[in-house]
C-alpha cells in the first residue's frame, strides 16, 4: 500500500478501563499564542514539544493571522480539523520523520490494559510515501536517539498504517498493555 507522505495527526486519547484521558490537550485546542510560522510549535502549543530538535512538526490554528499556518487552508492545502479549530502536522515518510512528544496526565501502570485513539488524515503532496505512524511509550525520552531522517531507533509500542481513503480522517485505534 502506498500513500504520499505529508502526515496530519489530530486528538490523540489513551483511555484506562475507567475511560479517563490521559493525554493532555489531544486536539490541539490548547495554545499559549496562535502560530504564524511552519516552524511554531514549542512553547505555542500547550503540553507538546517537538522530541527529535531536527525536524519540524507543524500547529495549525484557525486563530492564526498567516495563510501559512491556518485551519483549513494552509501552507500544505485545504484541510479542515476532524474536531474544534486546531491539527498538528508531522512528516512520515522514508525521506524525514518528524516526531512529537506529550507527558500523560498519570505514568501508565506495568500490566494494565489502555486504548490509544486518535484521529489523522493526509494533505497530498506527491514527494515521499508514509512509512505510518510509530508511537513509544517511555520514561527515557533523553535516552533515545532520534533523528528526523530515520525512523526511531527504539522499538515502537504501537504501529499503525492507516488508510486514506480520498484523503478523508481516519479513526486509529489499539490496545496496549503497558510494560
Amino acid at each position: 500500500m502506498k500513500i504520499f507522505g505529508y502526515f496530519i495527526i489530530i486528538f490523540f486519547s489513551i483511555l484506562h478501563s475507567k475511560a479517563q484521558n490521559l493525554i493532555p490537550n489531544g486536539g490541539f485546542e490548547e495554545y499559549n499564542s496562535c502560530p504564524q510560522f511552519l516552524s511554531d510549535f514549542d512553547d505555542v502549543i500547550k503540553y507538546w514539544t517537538n522530541a527529535s530538535k531536527l525536524g519540524t512538526p507543524n500547529y495549525y490554528n484557525a486563530c492564526s493571522s498567516n495563510p501559512e499556518t491556518g485551519v483549513p487552508n494552509n501552507y500544505f492545502g485545504n484541510k479542515s480539523a476532524q474536531a474544534g479549530s486546531a491539527y498538528i502536522g508531522i512528516m512520515t515518510s522514508n525521506a524525514l520523520r518528524e516526531y512529537v512528544t506529550v507527558t500523560l496526565t498519570k505514568p501508565l501502570k506495568a500490566g494494565a490494559s489502555y486504548r490509544l485513539s486518535f484521529y489523522s488524515s493526509i494533505i497530498k503532496k506527491p514527494t515521499c510515501n508514509s512509512q505510518g505512524v510509530q508511537v513509544l511509550f517511555t520514561h527515557q525520552l533523553s535516552s533515545i536517539a532520534i533523528d528526523a531522517n530515520s525512523n526511531l531507533r527504539a522499538t515502537p509500542s504501537l504501529t499503525f498504517f492507516p488508510d486514506y481513503d480520498k484523503g478523508n480522517w481516519a479513526y486509529n485505534q489499539s490496545c496496549y498493555i503497558a510494560k
